[in-house]
């Protein structure tokens, strides 16, 4: 359980570098460029919630959850305050920033393209998956 953690505050720095590196002049806030590292977390989390409905529905008992708006705003909404609170309560993220900070390059390539990786299945895994097993009955 730890290392689940800890990957998911590497993803979570990975977004952080990235608005940091982004902001131009170096000056931007880091609760700001925690705030902008959240939404591809946020939405992530959606995918996965959405992903855990398909299967619910599709293998055990279809309720036919994501037909309706509220069930979907639901979700995002959950999605939004578990890593709001999870990275910006008790100003999480500059822990975080320095956990990582200190990594060498090796391991900061190695662990980019892992998150790359992540992403990727994040945002495409339900289509996949989908296609291979259909829609629910």
């Amino acid at each position: 359980m730890r290392y689940i953690v800890k990957a998911y505050y590497r993803l979570f720095y990975f977004f952080f570098r990235i608005e940091k590196r982004n902001d131009g002049d170096g000056k931007g806030s880091d609760l700001y460029c925690a705030l902008m590292a959240l939404l591809p977390l946020i939405l992530f989390g959606f995918f996965g919630l959405m992903t855990l409905e398909y299967f619910f529905s599709r293998f055990i008992f279809n309720l036919h959850l994501l037909q309706y708006k509220t069930n979907a705003i639901t979700m995002a909404l959950i999605s939004t305050v578990f890593n709001g609170v999870l990275f910006i309560d008790n100003k999480r993220y500059l822990k975080i920033k320095e956990m990582f900070s200190t990594e060498d390059d090796d391991t900061r390539q190695n662990r980019s393209f892992l998150c790359i990786v992540f992403s990727l299945f994040s945002m495409f895994g339900t289509v996949i998956i989908v296609a291979i097993f259909g829609l629910p009955n």
